[in-house]
């Protein structure tokens, strides 16, 4: 990761990621720290967009249900030779 600092616009960037502010409650933000066990504030929000986007995702794949065709079963996937 690389850090640094710009005096002139007094940015800190680290690459691939970005500081933003924004206004949670605080009370659901202290039961997201519970509920995921983090020390801090920036990890509870790191883990709840992941779990967020892992979710989207899981339903994106099973809108896709019955809309996908094969030429093989799943079984013959399985046991084919490779």
């Amino acid at each position: 990761i690389l850090l640094w600092y710009n005096c002139a616009y007094n940015v800190h960037k680290i690459e691939g990621a970005m500081r933003a502010t924004v206004t949670i409650d605080k009370d659901r933000l202290d039961l997201l720290m519970k509920e995921t066990k983090s020390r801090s504030k920036t990890s509870a929000v790191k883990i709840a967009i992941e779990e967020y986007l892992k979710k989207k995702k899981i339903e994106k794949i099973q809108s896709m249900r019955g809309k996908l065709n094969f030429d093989m079963t799943a079984d013959e996937i399985r046991h084919r030779e490779r």
